[in-house]
C-alpha cells in the first residue's frame, strides 16, 4: 500500500476509535444514571417485591413487564445520613431494604432517577397527615425541652400512613400501604402519540395507587422537585403542602446540634437573612436619612447651616432629589446623610464633623481617598 493509502486508513481508524469511545462514554453514563443508583438490591429483595406484586415484575407506574427494582432514596443520595440524624427516615430503616425498593421500567426508571430534570416524582397523596403529623411532634418535643429533656423526631411509617388512610376509608385492610400520588413532568409516555390518546395515558398513569414502602423516602424527591422549575407543573394546592411540609422540617428550633461539629461554626448565623439586606448607600427615595439640626448626635443647627449654604442644584436637592444637608466646617463638601448611612463618623460636642473618621466594611479606596481629601481642605 502506497503511504498516502496507509495515511488515509490511519485518518479513517482514528475516526472510528474516537466514534467507539464516544459511544462507550454516552452508554456509561446511562448505566450510571440508572443501574448505579437504584439497581444494586439483593435478590432477596426483589423476590419479596415479586411477592408483593407480581412475578413478571410489572413497573409501578406504566405495567410494563421485567422492569428493573429501583431505589426510592437513591442509594447514592449524600444526604442520606443528614436525614437519618435528623429523624426523617424512621430509626433502624435500611436503604437496602424493600421498604425503598419500587419496581420502575427502563423507561420510568431513567426519568425518576434523573435528579436535574425529572421526567416524574412519587409521594404520599394525603401530605396534611404528615404535616399534622410533625406539628405534634414538634409540641411533644418542645413541652420535653422545658423540662430539660430532649427527645428526637420522630417521623410516620408506612405502617402509620397505612392505618392513617384506613380510618379514612381509603384503603382497606388487606391493602399493601397508603395511598401515592404521582406527578408526570414530562410526556415521556406520550409523545409521539396523538393528543387525545395521550392525554388518556397520562390520566391512567397518573392515578393514585397504593405502595408498600416508607412515605418518608419519597418526600425527599418531592423536595427536590420544589428547587426545580418544573413545580410550575404541580397543582398550586400540592405546592402548597409540600412547601408548609418542608418548612417545618427545616425549621424546627427544637432540634439540639451542638454536638454536630458541622454546625460548629454556626451556620445559622452566618446565613442569617439581614445580611446584604441592609444598603450602604442612600437610594432616591431616601428623604429622612439625615439626623435633624441639634441633635444629641451633634448635628448642625438650622441657622448655623443656612449661614453657608452649599453650591447645588435648584430647591435644595441633589442629584437623586434629596434634600441636600451640608456640613459647614470639617468635611465642608461631604453630605452627612451620605456619611452616616455608609461610614461610622464621631461628632464632636461643638457639633461639627471630627477629623476622626472610621470607614466602615463598605467602604472602598476611592472613599477614603475622597473624604479625606475633604476633611483635610483648607477651612
Amino acid at each position: 500500500m502506497a503511504p498516502a493509502d496507509n495515511d488515509h486508513a490511519w485518518e479513517i481508524t482514528s475516526r472510528w476509535e474516537d466514534i467507539l469511545e464516544w459511544l462507550l462514554s454516552t452508554c456509561w453514563q446511562t448505566v450510571i444514571t440508572t443501574a448505579t443508583q437504584s439497581g444494586a438490591f439483593s435478590e432477596t429483595v426483589k423476590s419479596q417485591l415479586r411477592a408483593i406484586y407480581d412475578q413478571e415484575r410489572p413497573c409501578w407506574v406504566c405495567q410494563e413487564t421485567d422492569a428493573d427494582c429501583a431505589h426510592v432514596f437513591a442509594k447514592e443520595d449524600s444526604q442520606a445520613n443528614l436525614w437519618a440524624k435528623i429523624g426523617l427516615i424512621p430509626h433502624g430503616a435500611s436503604l437496602k431494604a424493600r421498604e425503598n425498593a419500587i419496581f420502575l421500567c427502563k423507561t420510568c426508571h431513567y426519568r425518576f432517577d434523573h435528579a436535574s430534570h425529572p421526567g416524574l416524582v412519587f409521594f404520599p397523596a394525603d401530605l396534611e397527615f404528615f404535616i399534622e403529623f410533625e406539628k405534634a411532634d414538634q409540641s411533644r418535643r418542645k413541652e420535653a425541652a422545658q423540662t430539660g429533656a430532649h427527645i428526637g423526631r420522630r417521623s410516620p411509617s408506612a405502617a402509620e400512613y397505612k392505618i392513617h388512610q384506613m380510618e379514612q376509608g381509603l384503603v382497606g385492610p388487606h391493602s399493601i400501604g397508603g395511598l401515592y400520588r404521582t406527578v408526570m413532568l414530562a410526556p415521556f409516555h406520550s409523545r409521539d402519540l396523538a393528543r387525545q390518546i395521550g392525554s388518556s395515558i397520562l390520566e391512567t398513569r397518573t392515578k393514585v395507587k397504593e405502595w408498600h414502602g416508607e412515605p418518608m423516602y419519597t418526600l425527599r424527591r418531592a423536595f427536590q422537585l420544589l428547587g426545580n422549575i418544573q413545580n410550575r407543573l404541580l397543582a398550586p394546592e400540592i405546592k402548597k403542602q409540600l412547601q408548609e411540609l418542608m418548612e417545618l422540617y427545616t425549621s424546627d428550633p427544637i432540634e439540639d446540634r451542638d454536638d454536630d461539629p458541622e454546625f460548629e461554626f454556626d451556620l445559622r448565623h452566618v446565613n442569617r437573612y439581614d445580611r446584604g439586606t441592609k444598603r450602604p448607600h442612600p437610594g432616591p427615595d431616601d428623604t429622612d436619612n439625615a439626623e435633624p439640626p441639634g441633635d444629641a448626635r451633634g448635628g448642625l443647627d438650622k441657622n448655623k447651616d443656612s449661614e453657608n449654604p452649599q453650591p447645588g442644584r435648584e430647591g435644595g436637592q441633589d442629584d437623586f432629589d434629596r434634600p441636600s444637608k451640608r456640613v459647614k466646617r470639617g468635611c465642608r463638601s461631604v453630605d452627612e446623610a451620605i456619611l452616616r448611612e455608609r461610614h461610622r463618623l464621631i461628632l464632636t460636642p461643638h457639633r461639627t464633623l471630627s477629623r476622626r473618621w472610621q470607614l466602615g466594611p463598605l467602604g472602598t479606596a476611592e472613599d477614603a481617598i475622597r473624604i479625606h481629601t475633604q476633611l483635610m481642605a483648607p477651612i
